[in-house]
């Protein structure tokens, strides 16, 4: 993965510069937590709905972190993609990061086949 930057003096943000690799991995991290979460949904429906709501919150977060992040960096900043976007098991998610447009219908609203496993 490679990724350069557009180095420059005149910034003028006196806010704390992280590394990128970092900034990512903790997000990964956050994301495992949720995954973890989901997995864990089942039984008391109580404790189901509290978790659903812990999650809601915390992806809120996520994306609220990450759009602020796209919205401070820099033109310069270049980042290769293509081995991470590789790594993903969900082609249509792939294909959205990748910039691709969503369907037209989201997979929870189609009708069809439900497989239960």
């Amino acid at each position: 993965m490679r990724i350069s930057a557009d180095h420059r003096d005149d910034i003028g943000d006196a806010g704390e510069h992280e590394c990128l690799s970092n900034v990512l991995a903790r997000s990964a991290a956050e994301l495992a937590d949720l995954i973890q979460q989901c997995a864990a949904l089942g039984g008391d429906a109580t404790q189901d709905m509290q978790a659903l709501d812990w999650i809601a919150q915390h992806l809120e977060g996520l994306s609220s972190f990450l759009d602020a992040l796209a919205v401070k960096a820099g033109p310069g900043w270049r980042l290769d993609t293509t081995d991470a976007l590789d790594a993903l098991s969900l082609a249509e998610l792939a294909h959205r990061l990748r910039g691709g447009a969503a369907p037209s219908v989201t997979p929870l609203m189609s009708s069809g086949d439900m497989e239960l496993f």
